[in-house]
């Protein structure tokens, strides 16, 4: 009894580390299938992949596939499996389906084929409670992507029908807009709900549903004016606000995987193109974004294919160039899917806090003087988790590291273009 009361105690620390809570300021993919079989067009596992901001892997988590509370995704559907982060921050939602691996065209089989929203937290661990029936959404068709609110409510988009509204409780949803029925994905961006689609001739590529987060039958999609209507396939997108002097949120970041990723920003009621980084062979699908002072941080997934070799990569793009000027064009990758497998949808890891504190260099000279530093607020000794120090000196002026420095794990590090950091302190970077 001794022995065995010892194996397990040396078990429990190996299964404490295996699953641990995300940490501030990572990422998070999708990833689906296994690195030593071909990817089937079939159903197959899901495992959620964390990233540092540097392309750091942190923690594989694998999403149930058997027993009761399962989910899977379609090996080679690879407009499935987009990740969202709840408007409040808390958690992260993933729509799939009910099946175990090996069914073949999990989207359109009766065999116990539920639509699960899977709720992962901070914590990790998710939580595959939530159950829609089959026939309340997108029967014979792919369930895309959910959002939800703060874990009660939320909102679906799928190849068929048009935006739905579940809450946790009930079996069945409410269809709230039909303007648009392929959808490809479904966000809440400043309290407005707003969807993507990828055809009809009609509806502009992005549009707004209704006033803040609808849950009545009925909503008509409102078109943004400017954005295209066709030869765009809308993805995944994010929202900025660059220019103060416009009332709320002013570029528009949008994945398009028949022309790359497009950047658009609103001029005199407009949303007129900046311009695109990547083409149509690339593959832009999954897409999340931190806003900083002049501009955002992109996260895409990008390449994933519906071969049996699967594929895909994480790139992160920094776009300092503001508001009504194209971006930046360098696209670093920070990730690359194992063969067989494939990357999906992209999201920033939940977090009790969703502020994002940032820290820019304006001046010239050295780090510790305060005055160098916007509005006088200087980084602390060590940045934590999931904050942003941003070096913009004055034209042709450096930057002095006089000082010690230390970014924890999460942190981030930006040098603007053609802008110098020279190190005469202490540099850690965790």
């Amino acid at each position: 009894m001794k022995k065995l009361l010892c194996w397990l105690l040396l078990l429990l620390p190996l299964f404490l580390i295996a699953q641990q809570p995300f940490s501030p300021g990572s990422i998070v993919v999708v990833r689906v299938g296994v690195p030593d079989s071909a990817l089937p067009a079939s159903s197959s596992p899901v495992f959620l992949e964390e990233f540092a901001p540097d392309g750091k892997k942190l923690q594989t988590i694998s999403i149930p596939y058997s027993g009761e509370d399962k989910l899977t995704l379609g090996g080679r559907s690879i407009t499935e499996g987009i990740l969202k982060r709840s408007s409040n921050g808390a958690l992260l939602t993933l729509g799939g389906y009910n099946l175990e691996p090996g069914v073949s065209s999990p989207s359109s089989s009766n065999a116990n084929a539920q639509r699960v929203i899977a709720r992962i937290s901070q914590d990790g661990i998710p939580d595959l409670s939530v159950k829609l029936a089959y026939d309340s959404l997108y029967p014979n068709n792919a369930f895309r992507a959910v959002i939800s609110s703060d874990g009660t409510k939320f909102w679906t988009a799928g190849g068929t029908q048009g935006v739905r509204y579940a809450t946790v409780g009930s079996p069945s949803t409410i269809l709230i807009s039909n303007t648009a029925t392929n959808l490809r994905t479904v966000n809440i961006q400043q309290g407005q709900l707003f969807i993507s689609h990828g055809s009809g001739t009609v509806n502009t590529r992005v549009m707004k549903i209704g006033e803040g987060l609808p849950d009545t039958p009925g909503i008509t999609a409102t078109p943004m004016p400017g954005l295209p209507t066709s030869s765009v396939s809308g993805c995944d997108f994010f929202f900025a606000d660059l220019d103060a002097g416009i009332a709320g949120a002013d570029v528009l970041y949008l994945a398009d995987d028949l022309g790359g990723l497009r950047k658009f920003s609103l001029v005199d009621g407009q949303w007129v193109p900046n311009n695109i980084v990547g083409g149509g062979s690339d593959l832009y699908r999954g897409l999340a974004g931190i806003e900083i002072p002049g501009g955002a941080v992109l996260y895409a997934t990008k390449g994933a294919s519906n071969q049996s070799s699967g594929g895909g990569q994480l790139v992160r793009i920094i776009d300092l160039n503001g508001y009504n000027q194209p971006m930046n064009t360098t696209v670093n990758v920070l990730a690359q899917a194992e063969t067989f497998t494939g990357f999906r949808g992209v999201a920033l890891a939940p977090s009790t806090s969703q502020s994002v504190q940032s820290y820019v260099f304006t001046g010239s000279g050295n780090w510790s003087n305060e005055a160098n530093w916007q509005n006088n607020l200087k980084p602390p000794t060590e940045l934590p988790a999931g904050n942003i120090i941003l070096i913009k000196p004055a034209a042709d002026a450096p930057c002095i590291l006089d000082a010690a420095q230390t970014i924890k794990k999460g942190g981030l590090l930006i040098i603007a273009n053609e802008k110098q950091l020279e190190l005469n302190g202490n540099l850690i970077v965790e």
